[in-house]
């Protein structure tokens, strides 16, 4: 398997900062704000 360039792992990086502003965004605000 090849190693992704650091381009790649650069955009990973900022793609699970997202995920985790997104989830800390839930948590504060409450679950069902998402699903409804």
């Amino acid at each position: 398997m090849l190693l992704p360039s650091n381009h790649h792992i650069a955009d990973d990086i900022n793609y699970l900062n997202t995920i985790n502003k997104a989830l800390h965004y839930v948590n504060e605000c409450g679950i069902c704000t998402i699903f409804l």
